[in-house]
């Protein structure tokens, strides 16, 4: 099971944590709370994940790849996502 709260909201920016294990079936409420305002700056804390499917790596990947922060990351998940579309 996933979990996606928001830590902190302001004008400029916006802290997520989220938690548990990250599916497909729970990336479309993590984008929900991301939003769609890109001129906000987007902190995703994964200090609490506890494992990703496929799609989340890929998701978190593109994610990263548009800008989003990814901190307190364990190191095996982020060697994950970093290496899915290598």
């Amino acid at each position: 099971m996933c979990t996606a709260r928001i830590l902190a909201a302001y004008a400029d920016s916006i802290t997520l944590a989220v938690s548990g294990h990250v599916g497909v079936d729970t990336l479309t409420e993590i984008e929900r709370l991301i939003g769609t305002d890109t001129e906000k700056e987007v902190v995703l804390d994964l200090s609490e994940v506890t494992l990703l499917d496929r799609d989340a790596a890929a998701f978190l990947f593109e994610e990263h790849n548009r800008g989003v922060k990814l901190v307190n990351c364990p190191p095996y998940l982020k060697d994950w996502i970093l290496g899915t579309r290598k």
